[in-house]
């Protein structure tokens, strides 16, 4: 057993969305544990450590937010025209991308252009249920097609490019958002998150360098130990968060809660940054750098119960950062502010509910709502990036919202200890989920 380092918070009226999150978790809790755990720790700080600057090469991206599949590629031997399709059941082709004038080369260009337009792909890639997509391609009077990762490799020959190195982790299921990549001696590396399995509110993430080499296969080193990754806003390229397997206990739990907190900060400093090169209102700013401090506090609370429960909180590391664009602002946003940093809100505030001892609680209580004030600047945010973007890139950053909370669900999926679930308040996985189901609804 731990003692409690002591804590006292003072009061203020709730938000609006304060009340619905409240509500939520009247609605979902049906039953929770209450146990005990939690000694003044000696006052030291948490640092960031920023790794070495690594040989960022950017890469080329297309209209809809994502890397290029027909330019910056280096075919060997070099083609006039490139073209990525897709065909849908019982319709024509279409293209998404096209770089290069078709038959350009061609001693007979009606021929090639009818050879084209007749094209009928051996092989594809499957797309959902009914699509299936493929890339079309002229060289001369030669017309051909790509629908397979053996097909694809073939077609690039040595990976020399940026884009030609995302494309094969596309091609493998392995694909990179656009920004950069990192050149190395055996070709380009990419930092990658793999999911370990699912524990109640977090799920073990482990940091993997994945290395395109210059044949088109694939290397993977395994980056730290990874951690145990839950809810809240994560900044662009971080690399590991702090703290132990939550499984092991509440003093684990907590050093790892920590870690997240202080990663938030920094995902809060690089957010005011960029929306001041956008030139957002100034309250907005401000609210980030409010949003910030709040974070630092929370790393303070965190590290406190940690140590009296004799864990440790980690550095937090994360690749320097670099120009962001207002779709990548919004996608960002959805991915981490509308989705997982408002469910972190609601558990906060579950947490603040049902954790064993009144020293947790009222940590929690307060953490939950400075986060319910986040969520509702993250829907703020959203909303002023909105009417900055088309309606295609309108419909990406829905999209993105929706997969980062169907991954949340699929985080949700098993259980936290016993421990962490009485001693933090943690909600069990059925809770979690239920929980979780409950915002949504909210939201729809």
């Amino acid at each position: 057993m731990c003692s409690s380092p002591g804590f006292r918070v003072g009061a203020s009226l709730p938000t609006r969305l304060e009340f619905k999150i409240l509500r939520l978790v009247a609605l979902a809790s049906a039953a929770a544990s209450a146990g005990g755990c939690a000694d003044a720790a000696p006052e030291t700080s948490t640092v960031y450590e920023a790794p070495s600057e690594p040989d960022v090469v950017p890469l080329i991206c297309s209209e809809t937010g994502g890397p290029s599949f027909v330019e910056g590629l280096k075919p060997a031997p070099a083609v006039d025209y490139v073209a990525f399709r897709r065909v849908v059941e019982g319709q024509a082709p279409s293209a998404l991308e096209v770089d290069g004038v078709a038959c350009d080369s061609a001693k007979s260009s009606e021929a090639c252009e009818a050879a084209l337009a007749a094209l009928q792909p051996v092989t594809t890639w499957p797309y959902g249920t009914l699509e299936r997509r493929y890339f079309a391609y002229t060289r001369g009077d030669e017309v051909g097609s790509i629908g397979s990762d053996e097909e694809l490799l073939a077609f690039l020959g040595s990976i020399d490019t940026p884009n030609e190195a995302a494309l094969v982790l596309w091609s493998l299921d392995r694909p990179v958002n656009c920004g950069h990549l990192v050149r190395t001696a055996e070709g380009f590396a990419v930092m990658q998150n793999q999911t370990i399995g699912p524990s109640g509110g977090c799920s073990k993430q482990v940091m993997v360098e994945v290395v395109v080499q210059r044949d088109g296969s694939i290397t993977e080193n395994e980056v730290g130990q990874g951690s145990w990754v839950c809810v809240g806003r994560r900044p662009d390229g971080l690399l590991q968060t702090a703290g132990s397997e939550p499984r092991r206990g509440a003093g684990a739990y907590f050093a790892h809660v920590a870690g997240l907190e202080l990663a938030a900060v920094a995902a809060f400093a690089e957010l005011s940054h960029w929306l001041v090169a956008h030139g957002a209102p100034s309250q907005l700013v401000e609210r980030c750098r409010v949003a910030g401090r709040d974070e630092l506090r929370h790393t303070a609370l965190m590290s406190e119960l940690a140590r009296s429960c004799g864990a440790e909180p980690e550095p937090v590391r994360f690749l320097p950062s670099r120009a962001r664009t207002l779709l990548e602002l919004a996608l960002e946003n959805a991915r981490e502010g509308t989705s997982r940093e408002l469910f972190g809100a609601a558990v906060a505030a579950w947490q603040a509910r049902f954790a064993s001892s009144p020293d947790v609680r009222a940590r929690f209580a307060e953490i939950a709502r400075d986060e319910a004030q986040h969520a509702e600047l993250s829907l703020e945010l959203a909303s002023w990036l909105a009417v900055r973007l088309s309606e295609q890139e309108r419909v990406l950053v829905a999209r993105e919202r929706e997969r980062a909370f169907a991954e949340l669900d699929r985080e949700l999926a098993s259980e936290v200890s016993d421990e962490v679930v009485a001693v933090a308040g943690v909600p069990a996985a059925a809770n979690a989920r239920r929980l979780l189901a409950e915002l949504r609804a909210e939201l729809a």
